[in-house]
Formats: structure tokens, sequence, C-alpha cells
């Protein structure tokens, strides 16, 4: 079948179909400064770009909320392995290590380690001295953004370890918290590649590969390109550096625009932020379908959030292949247009003195602070539609945010606001 269409006649019908005088009333900008068109060729990217990663591996975590008591944790930790989860990812509490892990077969499972420096190293001595010699192990230091955390405790735990498993101990960052800042796509990439970097280089073993962890919102395309730009950037790194080891992305699903009222809108957006996950590259997934601080039936909310991911990838099959988007012309253009954006930040970050000195004397907050500023005034001008929270809201009782909202939550400010101003 040939079709002998050409962007000119496509843009006329565009215009013709949507009843519109000009195509170019479609453009528009993304929060990192990017042309988005309604249209793309092949022209717009490099056609002989090759796919951004080939692995197509998926784990499902479940991540443990805090504050969390031992024996329920364990209680959910079973619950989540026996649901689908092949990977748990809690915040280690060294004086409940053994409760925690009762009855769970560590070396069968990913596990994900988040805490201070003291804690990782009693809790990799537990399970050493347990004859875990076998679990794989991620480990992740408790930071809080635009703050340096103390990175020479945390290597010697991972030098002192990493070699006691025989499953490889690898190293991760996480950019969660610029991101609940407000960090844009391209911005949040250049803080964790910075991040990443500078840990790596100082890795006694650097052939072990390391770990990108991100947030990832319902902005389905984006986002997808936001991953695959990771994978393409540092791809492109190895390229001229052969010593760079080799990179995974890990990605949770961004809680920032939430609803406290509206479950049922968090489980779609939660299913959008998977899709969108496995198609940029992530290998783990770990999604929240509703914030559980705000919800009752916890468990139920977190099996759907188990059951999205095994739907998509035992009955889509979606691990079965690797970058399924390469070639297509508008996501090749964003992904190129988000990594040279981010190259560019990485350079304006470098100009610093390096991540942690951008950290330290403030800029990477007073950035952060301007994207922030960029976005709330495009959600409050209505340029940003988010379905439950400021467009098609479903309840008008204002007061049960009131009751339920805690600081835990994101997206409770522009919740309580939208529809303090909304006529139902």
């Amino acid at each position: 079948m040939t079709l002998n269409a050409t962007l000119s006649s496509w843009l006329k019908r565009i215009e013709t179909e949507l009843k519109i005088s000009n195509w170019s009333e479609l453009c528009k900008t993304d929060a990192d400064g990017i042309s988005i068109a309604p249209a793309y060729t092949v022209t717009d990217f490099d056609s002989a770009c090759a796919p951004a990663f080939n692995s197509s591996h998926w784990d499902i975590v479940y991540r443990l909320p805090k504050p969390y008591q031992a024996i329920n944790a364990n209680a959910r930790f079973l619950k989540a392995l026996q649901s689908g989860a092949s990977s748990i990812w809690y915040h280690v509490n060294a004086s409940v290590i053994h409760q925690l892990f009762a009855s769970i077969e560590t070396p069968y499972i990913l596990n994900i380690i988040e805490g201070h420096a003291d804690a990782l190293h009693a809790t990799l001595n537990y399970l050493h001295s347990n004859g875990n010699k076998s679990t794989k192990i991620w480990l992740l230091q408790t930071q809080e953004a635009n703050n340096v955390s103390n990175y020479d405790a945390f290597l010697k735990v991972y030098t002192a370890h990493h070699k006691n498993f025989n499953a490889v101990s690898w190293a991760m960052i996480s950019t969660e918290s610029y991101h609940a800042q407000g960090a844009t796509a391209a911005f949040e990439i250049a803080i964790g590649l910075s991040l990443l970097v500078n840990l790596q280089s100082r890795l006694k073993d650097s052939s072990a590969p390391v770990i990108f962890h991100a947030a990832v919102t319902e902005q389905f395309y984006n986002q997808i390109s936001k991953l695959r730009a990771i994978h393409r950037i540092w791809n492109l790194w190895q390229q001229s550096n052969t010593h760079l080891p080799s990179l995974l992305l890990s990605t949770s699903n961004s809680t920032r625009f939430y609803s406290a009222l509206d479950a049922d809108t968090n489980i779609l957006r939660s299913a959008v932020s998977v899709l969108a996950s496995k198609i940029g590259g992530a290998s783990a997934i770990q999604n929240t379908t509703a914030h559980l601080h705000l919800q009752q039936h916890e468990f139920n909310y977190e099996y759907l959030a188990i059951a999205q991911q095994l739907l998509m990838r035992e009955e889509m099959l979606l691990h079965h292949y690797a970058d399924i988007s390469c070639g297509a012309y508008f996501v090749e253009y964003y992904t190129d247009a988000l990594a040279e954006k981010a190259l560019y930040w990485i350079s304006e970050i470098q100009k610093q003195g390096g991540i942690h000195n951008a950290i330290q004397k403030g800029w990477i907050k007073t950035q952060l602070d301007m994207q922030q500023q960029q976005q709330d005034a495009a959600f409050w001008n209505n340029e940003q539609f988010k379905i439950g929270i400021n467009a098609f809201l479903q309840h008008s009782d204002v007061s049960r945010l009131q009751v339920k909202s805690d600081n835990t939550f994101p997206g409770y400010n522009y919740e309580i606001k939208a529809h303090a101003n909304t006529t139902l």
C-alpha cells in the first residue's frame, strides 16, 4: 500500500479537520522550552539513530511506605511477593532487621535498600551473616534534595560489602526529591547524571553497573523521551569513556498531582506512568495507585499497583521488546531535544564546580524554584489540566481534604485551592 502524503498535505488536513485557520495554532512550548509541533517527518531527527537501550528486563518493585512496624511490614512484603512483585524496596531500620525478613527468601528477589550509612551497614551484615550471599542488592543512600550527604560514609559501606555477595551489589542515585520540587525533565536528567558520574568515579570497583532512579509523571511522550534521553546520553559517554559501567533505569510514578479525593483517577495516572516507564527503558518499576496516607484498605491499592504491571508484562508482553518507540518521528525528535537540553544543564552544573558545589551554593535550589514557579503558573492559568485536581472535579466536599491531608501529600495545596476556586 502506497500513501502519497506530504507534510504540507498533512498540515492542511489538520487545519481542515480541526477547523483552524493555521496549523501553527497547535504549536506549543514545553517546560524545558522545547517547541512541540503537531506533525513530524523523518527529517526532524537522525534517521540513522540506534535504539536507546537493548534490555527488556522487568522487575516489579513493591516499596514499603514509611513509617512502618516490622511485623506489619513483613506481612506486606510477603503479600506483595505472593501477588507478583519480584523486588522489595525499604528504608532500613537496623533494630528490626530480623523481623523484617522473616520467611522471606532474599536470594530470589531484588532488594533495593535505602537508608543512612550505619543502617545500610547493619542490614548488609545481617544478610551476609545469615548466609544470604546470593542476594541481589541495590544500595541507595538517603539524602535530602539540595543537601550533600556524606558520600564518604556511603562509599565505605559499599566498598566493604558489595563483594560479599555472589550477585553484584550496585550503587544507586535518585532524583525523586528534585522532581518533587518541580525539576523539568531535562534538569532532572542533568542532576541525576551529574550525581551518578560523581558517585561512579569514586567507587572502588568502577566496573559495577550503576542505577539511575527517576520519578515518572503521566506526561506520556515527555516521560518516554526523558528516560530514552538518559540512556542515549550514557551511551554517548560510554563511546568516549570505555571505563563507564552499564546503566540501569529504575522508576517510580510521581504522586505530585495525585488526588486526595479521587483515587480512581490516581489509578489511571499510575497506569500511564508505568507504560511510559517501560517504553522509556526502565528495568525496575515501582508504582502507587493511590496515596497510601490518605486511603483506607491500603493493600487493595497496593495490589492494584502490582496488577497493573503484571497485566502489561504478562498480557501485553511488553517485556518481550526493547525500545519499541525507536524510529517514531516525534519520540526521536523529543528524545534528542531533551538530551541536548540536559547536556546544556550539565555544562552549567560543571561551571558551578560540579554537582556538589552547585547544591551547596544553592544554585540547584534557585533553578528548581524558578522551574516550579513556571509550572505552577501554567497550572493556575489553566494551561495545564489535571483531571480531578483543576478540571472535571468529582467531589465538592473540600473539608475531606482538610481532614485527610498531611505534609507528605504533594498535590494537597493544588487540590484544595482548585476546589475552593471552582464551582461544580
